[in-house]
């Protein structure tokens, strides 16, 4: 897959991020074509599929796809977290809801460790990280139309929000209830 990236045609990409005029993916293609494998461009792969999710489903995929490759060959375990999330994410949109479950699951695991082992700065971060794949995990279970797992993870990621004081997370897990009560 590494081989892959280091061919793959970025100038359609940065094309298409100059069209949509988004400042932040140009930057962060111009740091990904100069950097070195190491954990700084697992980030920025992250970062770039993170910034892809909604504006092209596929090459966000790709490029965390990329992120856990080379996160799994550093043994860098927040990235190859962060990967299995941004992949669970696209899963999610691709409709590959029991892959998107397995990198949420993957992810989970990741994180709950790094939150056991993490200095008190740090836990936030990751406390923060798990909320957002339980609500990874709900949206996937709700598109799956297993809507009582899908509330159930829905209201662990609230749980979390809510102890944060994270109102944008709290809004965005709030959503997912609603459209759960909607649906039933």
């Amino acid at each position: 897959l590494i081989l892959t990236l280091a061919i793959f045609p970025f100038w359609l990409l940065f094309s298409y991020a100059q069209r949509e005029g988004n400042n932040k993916i140009d930057s962060l293609f111009v740091k990904l074509s100069s950097s070195i494998e190491d954990t700084s461009k697992v980030n920025i792969l992250n970062q770039l599929s993170g910034e892809l999710r909604y504006i092209n489903s596929d090459t966000s995929d790709y490029l965390a796809r990329e992120a856990l490759a080379l996160a799994t060959k550093l043994n860098y375990l927040p990235g190859i977290a962060d990967a299995h999330l941004r992949i669970g994410m696209q899963c999610a949109l691709l409709g590959k809801y029991e892959e998107g479950v397995k990198n949420c699951n993957d992810a989970l695991e990741i994180f709950e460790e790094l939150l056991n082992e993490a200095s008190v700065l740090n836990k936030d971060k990751y406390l923060a990280k798990i909320g957002s794949t339980y609500n990874v995990m709900g949206h996937n279970r709700i598109s799956q139309g297993n809507l009582p797992e899908g509330l159930r993870y829905s209201f662990l990621s609230l749980k979390i929000a809510e102890k944060r004081g994270n109102k944008k997370g709290i809004s965005y897990t709030v959503f997912n209830i609603g459209n759960i009560y909607a649906m039933q």
